[in-house]
């Protein structure tokens, strides 16, 4: 089970970094909202740095299970469409794009599993520590929600 667990908490640290890579496209695309996508790419980098610490705990079977999806197949299916969606934004990237695909991900299997597991209440005590770590980088998908909503009422939608 060690292994298998194990290559679940790479796949999903591979996931974090790749939603942190493309949260650095978008803010290199699009000057306006740059410090919102630089801001949500370190925290992207933080869960995989959680993540990493928390392998840790593997051996010790106080891994946080219910912190990643419980399949692999789960976790490569996140990040199928993540690289589709890059492929998507690279092609022809604009501004409404960049907000739909960010919202898109954050609803995504892994990243939603990720978010479901910060939210709920924690009985022990690593999983305690793990959410207090990680207490300011919550709930991406309501905050590019609301940015993008945001940016549509302003008028600057490019």
């Amino acid at each position: 089970m060690d292994k298998e667990l194990l290559e679940l908490i790479d796949e999903a640290i591979k996931l974090e970094m790749r939603v942190g890579e493309l949260y650095g496209l978008f803010a290199s695309h699009f000057k306006e909202d740059k410090s919102f996508w630089v801001q949500l790419e370190l925290e992207e980098y933080n869960h995989a740095a959680l993540l990493r610490a928390a392998k840790d705990f593997v051996s010790l079977s106080k891994f946080p299970e219910e912190m990643i999806p419980a399949t692999v197949e789960q976790i490569r299916q996140s990040l199928k469409q993540l690289e589709e969606s890059k492929k998507r934004f690279e092609n022809e990237h604009n501004r409404f794009d960049a907000f739909s695909i960010a919202y898109e991900i954050e609803n995504a299997a892994g990243e939603l599993h990720y978010q479901q597991f910060m939210e709920k209440k924690s009985e022990d005590e690593i999983s305690r520590i793990f959410k207090d770590l990680n207490k300011a980088d919550s709930d991406h998908s309501r905050r590019v929600l609301d940015y993008w909503t945001k940016a549509s009422q302003e008028g600057n939608q490019k």
